[in-house]
């Protein structure tokens, strides 16, 4: 019966040893990384520099910066997604746009916005081999070719100019001749 005794206080003992390891075992683990937080990176170009720096002055980026500042810090991002707000000086100069748009693509940006037409349309075609949107506020009739991941919330210049010549000619032109018209645009 001694025996008995042994092999059952040992089984006992072995077994209070085990569930005592597995309670403790946890505890040691170590602790799971943090999740990475999300974000959603955005390339911009702004022209701070070259022959339309006065079209954007640098007051623009200043309101760019403190708005996803604050989109980030009073409502936690997009759908809880922190925006990155990423620039780089286009100085209205193709090649520092298709070198500005490498360093975006690089980083690992979502949507790309040009600021003009001019240095924006080169993108197009690499945009849409990289699949990366593209957004502004200018159009071009090639940017809006469906082809193009662009989008736009402003009609192209021709669509503007005809548009409002249309407007004169039928709302506004009460004289018998043809309406003089001129067009004034800025020399770049």
């Amino acid at each position: 019966m001694e025996r008995k005794s042994i092999r059952l206080a040992t089984v006992l003992v072995f077994m209070t040893l085990l569930v005592a390891a597995l309670a403790i075992l946890p505890a040691c683990a170590k602790p799971a990384p943090p999740a990475k937080e999300k974000v959603l990176k955005i390339g911009m170009f702004y022209e701070l520099t070259g022959p339309v720096q006065s079209s954007m002055p640098g007051i623009t980026l200043a309101h760019y910066d403190a708005y996803w500042k604050w989109l980030n810090e009073t409502k936690g991002g997009i759908k809880g997604v922190k925006v990155e707000h990423m620039w780089y000086d286009g100085a209205f100069n193709v090649e520092r746009s298709v070198s500005g748009y490498k360093q975006f693509k690089d980083a690992g940006t979502v949507i790309v916005e040009p600021w003009t037409s001019v240095t924006g349309e080169p993108l197009l075609e690499i945009a849409q081999r990289d699949g990366i949107p593209m957004s502004s506020h200018w159009a071009t009739d090639k940017a809006l070719d469906p082809q193009y991941w662009f989008y736009s919330w402003s009609p192209t210049f021709t669509q503007f100019f005809t548009t409002t010549l249309k407007w004169i000619k039928e709302t506004d032109w009460k004289e018998s001749r043809p309406p003089r018209v001129a067009q004034i645009g800025w020399k770049i």
